[in-house]
């Protein structure tokens, strides 16, 4: 017999994205090989990001980042590993860090979690500058 026999029953709705808690990162459940990273300092170039991402990683090799985009204005990063539990150990290492080379004050402390590509793409649209400012877009 059928699990549905009761036709007029729906089935119950889908419940919301479950979350891992991985050390103080948070990694969203399913693929999640993308490291969504936020309030980056004002200095932070890519080359740094990717560094101390493979540093986190006790100094895997480059092709453990496998790619990814940062953008200046917004101060925000995506960095595409190659497993879920390398993106889960850098997210832990970035969430909280405080760069004391490229971050002008004590209140610039990194946010970072795991998330899937179409998450990561979202956020990076999103993301607005740090420090309460606000974009600029064109007029109509």
């Amino acid at each position: 017999s059928s699990c549905w026999s009761h036709r007029d029953r729906s089935p119950a709705p889908s419940p919301p994205p479950s979350r891992l808690v991985v050390g103080r990162g948070i990694c969203r459940m399913g693929e999640t090989r993308w490291v969504f990273v936020e309030n980056l300092g004002t200095r932070v170039n890519w080359q740094t990001i990717k560094r101390k991402a493979l540093e986190a990683l006790d100094g895997a090799t480059e092709t453990a980042v496998r790619g990814g985009r940062m953008d200046r204005h917004k101060r925000a990063a995506v960095i595409e590993f190659q497993s879920e539990s390398m993106a889960e150990k850098v997210a832990t290492h970035f969430d909280g860090f405080y760069d004391q080379v490229t971050s002008k004050s004590d209140g610039d402390r990194w946010k970072a979690y795991c998330c899937g590509e179409d998450e990561s793409a979202e956020k990076m649209s999103q993301a607005g500058p740090a420090g309460g400012g606000s974009t600029r877009s064109s007029p109509p």
